[in-house]
């Protein structure tokens, strides 16, 4: 278990009233069992157990080509939140493409689309072993959670059509033939 201290960023395992897993949650008070006491989504303080959070390595600033994941909303003071362009484009990955200096912000550019400027509190550095890729049948996109790809489907709606999706196991590419694995889920 790392050590955590008070301001520093952890993880959800679980999810309990107003904490989801996998979501982020500021310290704001440490026990002695290792517990912790977050900031939930409600602004209250909420206690995680040490089996029930993981701590979050000290985010360093991105770097022009850094893939990112857009995790969710962060709003400030000077910083404007676009809800029809940016909030789709959570859960998605892309790639740094400059710093800006405007409130502290990153240029991140999902599949071609580089028009939005994200607050560093909205970004996690994707590690190579956590790029799970998710597809839907049909389609050529790549979603990185079964449930993107679960809300994309349902956001095209399914005209009595039968959508699968099957998460990218692994690529074999053998003389300009690729080759794909997928588990169905």
């Amino acid at each position: 278990m790392s050590r955590v201290k008070v301001g520093d960023k952890v993880k959800s395992l679980v999810t309990q009233f107003d904490v989801v897993v996998g979501e982020t949650y500021p310290v704001i008070d440490v026990d002695d069992t290792g517990g912790v006491y977050v900031k939930d989504n409600a602004g209250d303080s909420f206690y995680l157990m040490s089996r029930e959070w993981e701590a979050i390595p000290e985010q360093t600033p991105l770097k022009v080509g850094d893939r990112v994941r857009i995790a969710k909303k962060v709003e400030a003071e000077d910083f404007y939140w676009n809800e029809g362009g940016m909030t789709p484009l959570i859960g998605q990955i892309g790639t740094v493409v400059r710093p800006v200096t405007f409130a502290g912000t990153y240029n991140v550019d999902v599949d071609g689309d580089d028009k939005w400027f994200y607050l560093p509190d909205s970004l996690e550095i994707v590690q190579p072993e956590q790029q799970d890729i998710y597809l839907v049948s049909g389609y050529a996109s790549e979603f990185p959670t079964q449930e993107a790809a679960e809300d994309y489907v349902k956001s095209i709606g399914s005209n009595g059509e039968e959508y699968r999706i099957a998460k990218l196991v692994r690529t074999v590419k053998v003389a300009r033939v690729t080759t794909v694995s997928l588990e169905v889920l």
